[in-house]
């Protein structure tokens, strides 16, 4: 199995580096963000595989980010999470 390309939106730093350190002790490439426009931006540039998106990121919603997600990359499989 390839690599998954993982892109992490969630306004929690430690939430971030934990997701990081599991994808990539399993070998997959985990892009972290803390805030909707920095990964928005990497998005539009960058492909990935999976994203998690938390549901409440201060002034943003997940649901809708992964909306415009769904719009730059189609393909992209999206999970919503929350504490």
């Amino acid at each position: 199995m390839r690599p998954l390309r993982v892109l992490v939106v969630d306004d929690d730093p430690d939430t971030c580096r934990f997701l990081q350190a599991v994808f990539g002790a399993e070998g997959h490439q985990c892009d972290a963000f803390l805030c909707a426009s920095d990964a928005e931006h990497h998005l539009r540039n960058n492909r990935a595989d999976l994203a998690l998106v938390d549901v409440y990121l201060g002034a943003d919603n997940g649901v809708d980010l992964v909306q415009r997600f769904r719009e730059l990359q189609p393909d992209l499989h999206a999970v919503v999470m929350t504490a």
